[in-house]
């Protein structure tokens, strides 16, 4: 395996890059089919005979990326508001202070599967989530999981379970998911996560 390294996705071809590894993990390889309906407008396009999943937000999102050289092998997506709106507020009411607060909404994980296992990606994510985010004045930065895994995988590198109940995006889906956070406002809890995740990932190299 190549040294890795994480950066911006700065190309329409590197997103498209993550849209199609976005399909792979997630249609090809979990079998999950969005609603036809969906808020997001979620749904598969094609380009050059690859599939992309691709949603209302990837325009106005900040896409990050780690490679293994050339080949894009993660991604990590963080959105803004689009017409007022999380995207997570289209599915269920959101708790007020991730709403008053400075956030950012953090979704479109995938790992390639090569990558899930021995190796560093999964914290390099967490790495460049909070050097992007955490330094860009935000309070907060939310996204969702399922329990007991991977979210509590998530709660051991500095994220937040929310006192909500869990739910579902769509009736179909076969699992609730909670809302989790970052709490940027805690420099010092949040740089101790980042350093001992720092040295995990160098342990790799």
């Amino acid at each position: 395996m190549s040294r890795l390294t994480a950066r911006a996705l700065e190309t329409q071809e590197e997103i498209d890059e993550a849209r199609i590894l976005l399909h792979e993990v997630y249609m090809d390889e979990m079998k999950w089919t969005p609603d036809p309906k969906n808020p997001s407008k979620l749904r598969t396009e094609f380009l050059k005979n690859q599939s992309l999943l691709v949603d209302a937000f990837d325009s106005i999102s900040f896409w990050i990326g780690i490679f293994d050289g050339n080949k894009l092998i993660a991604t990590h997506r963080h959105s803004p508001k689009l017409d007022g709106k999380f995207e997570l507020e289209h599915y269920r009411e959101m708790p007020e202070f991730l709403l008053t607060g400075k956030s950012i909404e953090m979704n479109r994980l995938a790992i390639h599967r090569d990558y899930r296992k021995n190796s560093p990606a999964f914290l390099m994510i967490v790495a460049a989530d909070y050097e992007f985010l955490g330094g860009k004045l935000y309070d907060f930065a939310f996204s969702t999981a399922e329990f007991p895994n991977p979210g509590e995988m998530y709660c051991k590198v500095g994220m937040k379970r929310a006192d909500i109940n869990p739910f579902k995006y769509s009736d179909a889906d076969p699992n609730e998911v909670s809302l989790i956070y970052f709490d940027f406002r805690n420099r010092e809890e949040m740089d101790r996560y980042i350093s001992i995740a720092t040295r995990v990932i160098k342990r790799f190299k």
